[in-house]
C-alpha cells in the first residue's frame, strides 16, 4: 500500500462527509431516523382510523343557528337572536316543543347574554318553516316568505346555553350524536328513484333541514358509479343486506330506509330505522345507581333475559332493573325463580330501531314528520334528562405527560352530559376519577362509548377509559 493511499484512507476517518443541504451528516441521520418514525406512526394511526368501528360524529354548527331578519335594527335583531336560540335549544335538549318555564322565558327576553356573534347575510329562504313553537314567540315569528332572504347568523356560548338547560332542569343531548344514513326510493312513476346527495328535488332539501333543525347527522347517498349497484327495488323492497353492503362506504350508525309514493291526498311514506350496532351482552344496572354485582345480561335485538343472583342488593321487585347492556326497557316483567331473581325485557322499537308511518300533503311535510320522529327516538335514548347528580368512578389510561392528562381532563369537561370531573389519585400510568353526571351508569357508558377520543369498558368497580387524545 502506498503513503499516498494511506493518506487518503486516514483523510476518509478524520475529514467529515460533505453536510447535506447545509445540514451536518448527524443531525441529517436524527432527522431522517425522526421522520421515518412518523410516517411509520402515522401508517398505523391512518390503519388505527379507518379500521375502527363506527361512532357518533360531533355537530360543529349545533350551537349556531342562521334565521329570517326583517330589518337590521335593534329591535329586528333581538326578535330574531330570540328565535335563533329557540332553535338551538331544541337541538341541545332533543325536546321539539321546549317547556317556556322561568329560565327559558329570561334567556328568550335577553338572548345577547348567551350570543358570541351576530352576522348578517341575504340568501335564499330555507324550505321550512323556522323553529320550534315556543309559546307566542314562534307565531310571532311567522312564516316565512320568498321576500324573507336577509338573515341573522348567530353563534351561541356553548358553556352558556348547557348552563341554561342544566339551571332549567331541561334533558341534554350531546353534540357527538348517530350518523344516519337515508336511503330513499320514491316512486312516482316506473320502478323509481333513490334520493341522493346532490338532488335538486324537494325530498333532499327537506330532509336536510329538518335535520338542521333538530340536530340530527343525517347523510344522503352519493349514488354515483359504485352506489349504482343497489337499484331503487331493494331499498323499496327492504333488502337488508343489500343496503347494509352498500352503506359501508358512509361508516354511518344507523340506517333509515323508506319508500315514498304520491296517494290521493298528497303523500305517503313508510320508513324502517335500523341499527348497524349490535347487542353487546354486559352488565345490569338497578335503579340507575350503577352495575349489579352477580347480575348478568343475554339476549338479541327483541328480548333481554337478566339474570340477578340471590341476595342482590335491589331496590323493590317492581324496579329491579332500570336499563341492561345500554337498551331502554319498554316492559318489565318480573319472576321468581327458586332463590334467584329472572327479568325479561323487550326492547322498545321507538329507540334505536323502529318504523315510521306517514301522509301528508306535500314531501316538505313528510319530512318534516319523519325528521320528528327520528329525533325524538333518538332523544329519548341519548338525551341525559334532569334530576340529581350521580357519581362514578373511572381509571383512566393513555395520557402519558401532563399535558396529555390536561388535554383529557378538558376534554371530558366539555361534554355535555358531564356536570364535573374530579380526581381522585395520579400514577405515572393511570388517574382515578369521578365523573359527576345527571346520566345513570349505563348511559353514560353508552356515550362515553361513542367518543372517538376514548376507548370505554366497564369494570368490577365501574369503568376503565383510555384516552386517545393527545398524549
Amino acid at each position: 500500500m502506498t503513503a499516498a493511499s494511506t493518506r487518503a484512507r486516514g483523510q476518509a476517518r478524520t475529514n467529515p462527509p460533505l453536510a447535506v443541504g447545509g445540514i451536518e451528516p448527524e443531525r441529517w441521520r436524527t432527522i431522517t431516523r425522526r421522520v421515518r418514525r412518523a410516517i411509520r406512526h402515522l401508517a398505523l394511526g391512518t390503519c388505527a382510523v379507518l379500521c375502527q368501528a363506527p361512532g357518533a360524529e360531533v355537530i360543529p354548527w349545533l350551537y349556531e343557528a342562521e334565521v329570517p331578519i326583517a330589518s337590521q335594527s335593534e329591535a329586528d335583531r333581538q326578535h330574531a337572536a330570540s328565535v335563533a336560540l329557540a332553535q338551538v335549544l331544541t337541538r341541545v335538549t332533543g325536546m321539539a316543543n321546549v317547556p317556556l318555564t322561568n329560565h327559558i322565558a329570561a334567556a328568550l327576553a335577553a338572548p345577547e347574554h348567551y350570543a358570541l356573534s351576530y352576522r348578517f347575510s341575504i340568501l335564499e329562504p330555507l324550505p321550512v318553516p323556522i323553529p320550534p313553537d315556543l309559546g307566542d314567540l314562534a307565531e310571532a315569528a311567522g312564516p316565512e316568505r320568498d321576500a324573507d332572504r336577509l338573515r341573522l347568523a348567530v353563534r351561541f356560548d356553548a358553556e352558556a346555553v348547557r348552563g341554561l338547560v342544566r339551571d332549567a332542569q331541561l334533558p341534554i343531548w350531546a353534540a357527538d350524536r348517530p350518523v344516519i344514513l337515508v336511503w330513499l326510493a320514491v316512486r312516482e312513476r316506473g320502478p323509481g328513484l333513490i334520493v341522493a346527495a346532490d338532488a335538486a328535488g324537494d325530498w333532499r332539501r327537506a330532509l336536510l333541514a329538518g335535520a338542521r333543525r333538530r340536530g340530527l347527522n343525517i347523510l344522503l347517498p352519493l349514488m354515483d358509479m359504485t352506489d349504482a349497484d343497489l337499484p331503487a327495488a331493494a331499498v323499496w323492497g327492504r333488502f337488508w343486506a343489500a343496503m347494509e353492503a352498500a352503506s359501508g362506504r358512509y361508516r354511518p350508525d344507523l340506517l333509515l330506509a323508506g319508500r315514498a309514493a304520491p296517494s290521493r291526498d298528497g303523500w305517503t311514506a313508510d320508513w324502517a330505522l335500523r341499527s348497524l350496532r349490535r347487542f353487546e351482552p354486559g352488565g345490569v344496572e338497578v335503579d340507575g345507581r350503577g352495575p349489579l354485582p352477580g347480575a348478568s345480561a343475554r339476549g338479541g335485538d327483541e328480548a333481554v333475559v337478566v339474570d340477578v343472583a340471590a341476595g342482590a342488593d335491589v331496590a323493590g321487585d317492581a324496579d329491579v332493573v332500570d336499563r341492561a347492556v345500554g337498551t331502554d326497557v319498554a316492559e318489565r316483567r318480573l319472576e321468581l325463580a327458586g332463590e334467584s331473581r329472572q327479568t325479561v325485557l323487550r326492547v322498545s322499537e321507538g329507540r334505536l330501531g323502529g318504523r315510521f308511518h306517514h301522509q301528508a300533503t306535500s314531501p316538505e311535510e313528510i319530512a318534516h314528520l319523519t325528521v320528528d320522529a327520528l329525533a325524538d327516538a333518538l332523544a329519548a335514548r341519548f338525551a341525559v334528562r334532569g334530576g340529581a347528580d350521580r357519581a362514578f368512578r373511572a381509571t383512566v389510561r393513555g395520557a402519558q405527560t401532563l399535558r396529555g392528562y390536561a388535554a383529557l381532563l378538558e376534554h371530558l369537561g366539555t361534554r355535555e352530559y358531564i356536570d364535573g370531573v374530579d380526581v381522585i389519585a395520579a400514577t405515572p400510568k393511570t388517574l382515578e376519577i369521578r365523573l359527576r353526571t345527571r346520566s345513570s351508569f349505563t348511559q353514560l357508558h353508552e356515550l362515553l362509548k361513542q367518543d372517538d377520543k376514548l376507548a370505554c369498558e366497564r369494570n368490577s368497580e365501574g369503568m376503565d377509559i383510555t384516552w386517545l387524545g393527545s398524549k
